[in-house]
């Protein structure tokens, strides 16, 4: 039989930790985005842009906090 692998306690906080800052990293450049394409003048509908990034950044930011927050649990 084949032996399973278990993923540590201490590893799966690092992971969560790091997913963590993953997602509010693309939370900053995704809000950047929004920012540069609006400055731009793009050829995008301007409130098309900010709704479905703005939906996107707060999924990002959520997302991000409550991995930070699940990986610094004890």
């Amino acid at each position: 039989m084949s032996k399973k692998r278990f993923i540590s306690n201490t590893t799966k906080k690092k992971l969560f930790v790091k997913g963590g800052d993953f997602c509010l990293d693309m939370a900053k450049l995704v809000f950047a985005g929004i920012i540069l394409a609006g400055i731009m003048g793009m050829n995008f509908e301007n409130y098309l842009m900010v709704i479905v990034g703005t939906i996107t950044l707060f999924v990002l930011v959520l997302t991000g906090i409550a991995l930070f927050i699940k990986g610094n649990q004890k």
